[in-house]
């Protein structure tokens, strides 16, 4: 098994502050964390890396919308229907 990470080695791989993965873990939207014990926490290196790369944005797309998805607004747009 690879070495796990603690909260400060697990900021610096990613290149936050320490303080910013936890208050990610608080709200729920940082990377999927281990807790050992109450207040033992640690990270798969792994885990890090996924979440990283799904943080990715394509600047070319920035909204994510697939051409699908966004010729379906834009006929939407066209007959007057209001998003939800």
């Amino acid at each position: 098994m690879e070495k796990l990470l603690n909260t400060q080695e697990a900021a610096g791989y990613i290149g936050v502050q320490r303080r910013t993965l936890e208050i990610w873990r608080l709200k729920k939207t940082g990377p999927d964390y281990v807790k050992i014990s109450g207040r033992c926490v640690r990270y798969h290196p792994e885990d890090l890396v996924s979440w990283v790369n799904s943080k990715t944005v394509d600047p070319v797309n920035p909204s994510g919308d697939t051409p699908q998805t966004a010729a379906i607004t834009e006929i939407d747009a066209d007959a007057g229907i209001e998003p939800i």
